[in-house]
């Protein structure tokens, strides 16, 4: 894919034609709202629309027209560029690069400067890269991010003078009926130009609400000092490190349950009668020391467990043959010692959860 140098290359973006539709809308309602006859009442207004189209017009072409790739693009001839695969760099000319805190581009293949991204839609590095807007089908750099800004202001005085302009009407419609001033120059019914002004005013307000919103966003960056690309790595970066502090708390919480358990089942072990308790040179109380010295019908399993323990969440009835006791910490094993009624046999296993 070959670079893009601005907006208006092919090939051009949905949004863009979508952009450039609205705008068109834009000039067509202010001809039709602004009465062709000049009062009181309509002059002002309709003025400074038509001003602040005609500067939202030129903001947008040359905001797209400027080219935002890195200085080392514009100076790079396009058949330097696509004749070589691979450029050859001296360690000098990389340890120049590191003093003047430049870095690599292997898809550009020049040196650009450090806050330069590489922009995939449109094939080149940007300076200062921002964004890539859609609407304008063109990125959003050092190089063109005031006139960018500029152009949002005047689309945004644009969207609030046409809001304004349709209140107007609607509060004299309201207010006089057919017979108010502003409707004396039109030639169009009242009924269908109340309507039209309804549907302008509505997406006016939509639209410039929008703009509102993404003029303070830039407010916010210009205060911080950073860009739209900088912010969205940083929000990106606190989620990833959110997510791995609470994976890490449920690792520490698993690990404190599992303590905990081991605790309660040693606790208890040391508070068995001297004749059920282990003697001095036994090992340690496990749920395998548990299994040989408890054994119990299924029946009274839960009458006959020590007070010390905690209430248990659940019994299992396994077989020994089929899950070891010491693989299951937390746990302890009641081995039944004779067969039930409820075909409980000798070499069956109640495990008590804990």
């Amino acid at each position: 894919m070959a670079r893009r140098r601005h907006g208006l290359e092919h090939p051009l973006g949905t949004l863009q034609m979508l952009a450039w539709g609205a705008f068109l809308f834009t000039a067509a309602s202010f001809l039709l709202i602004m009465p062709s006859r000049f009062n009181p009442y309509s002059f002002a207004l309709p003025s400074i629309l038509g001003f602040c189209l005609l500067l939202t017009l030129i903001a947008g072409i040359y905001t797209t027209l400027i080219d935002p790739c890195d200085e080392a693009l514009l100076r790079m001839a396009p058949c330097d560029k696509e004749s070589h695969d691979v450029l050859d760099r001296s360690v000098d000319q990389q340890q120049q690069e590191q003093q003047q805190e430049r870095v690599y581009c292997y898809i550009c293949q020049a040196s650009v400067g450090r806050g330069t991204a590489h922009c995939r839609q449109c094939n080149k590095c940007i300076a200062g890269f921002d964004q890539h807007c859609a609407w304008l089908n063109t990125c959003i750099g050092q190089r063109n991010y005031l006139p960018f800004i500029c152009t949002l202001w005047c689309a945004f005085s644009v969207t609030i003078l046409q809001a304004s302009m349709s209140f107007v009407i609607l509060v004299q419609w309201m207010a006089y009926g057919s017979n108010a001033r502003i409707f004396s120059s039109i030639t169009l019914p009242v009924k269908v130009y109340i309507f039209l002004t309804v549907i302008v005013g509505t997406s006016s307000s939509i639209i410039s609400f929008l703009l509102g919103q993404m003029l303070l966003f830039h407010l916010f960056l210009s205060i911080h000092e950073m860009t739209s690309y900088q912010y969205v790595i940083l929000q990106s970066q606190r989620e990833r490190s959110h997510e791995e502090r609470e994976a890490a708390n449920r690792e520490l919480v698993k690990m404190m349950k599992t303590k905990h358990s081991t605790d309660a089942v040693v606790s208890a072990s040391s508070s068995l009668p001297p004749s059920e308790s282990s003697s001095p040179t036994e090992p340690p109380c496990t749920a395998s020391s548990l299994s040989s010295r408890w054994r119990f019908p299924k029946e009274i399993v839960l009458s006959r467990l020590p007070p010390a323990l905690p209430s248990p969440r659940g019994l299992s009835f396994l077989s020994k043959r089929d899950v070891a006791p010491s693989s299951l910490p937390g746990d302890v094993f009641l081995a039944a010692d004779e067969e039930d009624d409820e075909g409980m046999r000798d070499d069956d296993a109640v495990v008590i959860h804990f």
